[in-house]
């Protein structure tokens, strides 16, 4: 019995590295900040802003236990020579639940160029009541459902030309390294290993016309994986639709991507408000669990624009 459910206690967690596809947030095109602490979305390199967004994230859902990922994100970067922000993580696949709060300061170098730091820490627990084969007077089970926590540091730098008002080409590049380790051990006395992230984003747009870009991952513990996106806008760049492929080398998705921009108000004491929503689904081209099931993605982001 034991046994089983040591098993059945590694899988969750192996499933919780490798079960979801190449990127957790498929759509990664829009937000860099959750992997690199000098990253800004879209929006916020547009605008001189503060921002507040929310993401949701369906995988498999059709079929019970799916996985299932939602964040919250704020960032300041109003002030000229800063940015500092938090994002709060939730994510579930099965019977395992994580919930995780990341911290990011920026610093400003020159105009355009910025390098930050993060932090984060990240509980984990799994519900071993729900799974098939569960005792409750087993010792090894009550263990094996006891919350374990882990933090993570990491540093980047980013650069961008993206002022949508003043130039006709657009760009970016970033970089940025995580190092994520566990602060309690599993049942048995063994323990799940530090991983260390290596990433790298880049894009390249013309003006409310059209945009391509990608994410490259490098992991000591996982597979590489590649996000590529590309973006058709209209209508003065306030509307647009795209596609995004995913790949970690033995699984791909590929997908399609809409969303708008909308002004909300035009404040006289010099701050704007503007709304951005885009929804993406995307559907594995390779064969694993669940394969046929659908990846839905949402994001919402509020705008505050600060213009004096």
């Amino acid at each position: 019995m034991k046994k089983n459910l040591c098993f059945s206690f590694l899988l969750c967690l192996a499933c919780q590295l490798t079960a979801q596809q190449s990127s957790r947030f498929t759509q990664s095109a829009d937000e860099f900040g959750l992997d690199n602490p000098a990253g800004l979305t879209f929006e916020e390199m547009r605008y001189r802003c503060a921002t507040l967004g929310g993401y949701l994230r369906n995988q498999w859902w059709k079929g019970a236990g799916f996985p299932r990922a939602q964040a919250v994100s704020w960032l300041d970067a109003r002030p000229a020579r800063y940015h500092y922000g938090a994002t709060f993580v939730t994510d579930k696949i099965g019977e395992t639940r994580t919930l995780g709060l990341q911290g990011r300061y920026a610093h400003t170098l020159v105009e355009g160029l910025k390098i930050g730091i993060l932090a984060a820490g990240y509980s984990q627990q799994i519900n071993v009541e729900n799974l098939d084969q569960y005792d409750e007077n087993d010792p090894l089970a009550a263990e094996a459902g006891e919350t374990r926590w882990r933090l993570a540091v990491g540093a980047g730098a980013f650069y961008h030309l993206f002022e949508r008002k003043r130039r006709t080409w657009h760009w970016f590049a970033g970089a940025a390294f995580r190092r994520s380790f566990p602060l309690s051990k599993l049942p048995g006395g063994g323990g799940p290993p530090a991983e260390t992230d290596l990433f790298a984003q880049g894009g390249l747009g013309h003006r409310d016309s059209w945009l391509v870009g990608g994410r490259l991952r490098a992991s000591l513990y996982q597979p590489a994986a590649l996000d590529l996106y590309g973006r058709k806008y209209f209508i003065n760049g306030n509307y647009f639709v795209g596609g995004i492929f995913t790949s970690d080398k033995k699984y791909q998705t590929a997908g399609v991507q809409a969303g708008f921009e909308r002004e909300l108000r035009l404040g006289s004491d010099g701050d704007n408000h503007y709304l951005a929503v885009s929804l993406g689904f995307s559907k594995p081209l390779s064969n694993y669990i669940e394969g046929n099931n659908l990846i839905f993605d949402m994001r919402a982001t509020w705008i505050l624009e600060q213009t004096r």
